[in-house]
């Protein structure tokens, strides 16, 4: 689904490599987890993935025919609109993109009853929890039905509880979503474990990859009370103590 080859970017006013030499392959369907120390390039290599940023080196190539229609970002603050209700920031990307009004409202209903969010549709942000917030995040990225998700640490601000919660609805939505490609970033190597079929561990910046590990346990219900879950957690920690060094 997404070819990354030799992929370089680098921030001329600061004279810093954000990372550099960045090769991948990734496959439809895949959960793709980019783990890794702060200042390592795992944001700003997402906002190359989604075109918000311009390579230095390097190209990103997609079997998509139109890559910005089949690909939605769930940045790490939600990046919900304050002076818009939930119901309108969840309609605000097929609004975008021209979507017959008869669409709009059926897909809007859809996933307000699905994700639980009908009894705040006329809500703002600012009344609703950070759970309630992930989850207009989430409806508003799902309502586009992309082929592509890229998350930069969406769970990132919610306590203990609501994180876990937030995990099993990705997972139960992405079940759903077989076909759906996602690329996910995070700090937490559970949640990495948890969540990631493929996960890749990057080096202090200039961030590189440095190791690709296979997870053919993730998303199962029990995972976590999994020998394996903590046996791949150790070694995920093992690997980015070692990157460090």
């Amino acid at each position: 689904m997404i070819s990354i080859e030799n992929l370089t970017l680098y921030y001329p006013k600061t004279q810093i490599t954000a990372f550099t030499d960045i090769n991948l392959e990734i496959k439809k369907g895949s959960t793709t987890v980019l783990i890794g120390p702060s200042g390592c390039g795992k944001t700003s290599l997402l906002y190359v993935l989604a075109g918000l940023k311009r390579a230095s080196h390097g190209r990103v190539k997609y079997e998509l025919d139109k890559p910005r229609d089949n690909l939605a970002i769930i940045l790490q603050e939600y990046g919900l609109f304050p002076w818009k209700t939930v119901e309108e920031n969840i309609s605000l990307g097929m609004h975008l993109r021209r979507l017959r009004s008869s669409v709009i409202s059926k897909r809007l209903e859809n996933i307000l009853e699905r994700l639980s969010l009908n009894p705040y549709r006329h809500h703002y942000p600012a009344q609703l929890s950070g759970g309630q917030k992930q989850r207009v995040a989430l409806a508003r990225s799902l309502v586009l039905k992309p082929e592509i998700l890229l998350m930069d640490e969406p769970f990132s601000s919610l306590d203990a509880l609501t994180r876990e919660n937030a995990q099993e609805l990705f997972l139960e939505l992405k079940n759903s979503h077989d076909d759906m490609t996602v690329v996910l970033i995070t700090h937490s190597i559970e949640e990495a474990v948890y969540l990631g079929d493929r996960l890749l561990v990057m080096s202090p910046c200039p961030g590189q990859i440095i190791a690709d590990v296979s997870n053919p346990g993730w998303g199962s219900s029990d995972f976590r009370k999994n020998e394996s879950f903590l046996q791949l957690s150790n070694h995920l920690r093992g690997l980015l103590k070692k990157g460090n060094l």
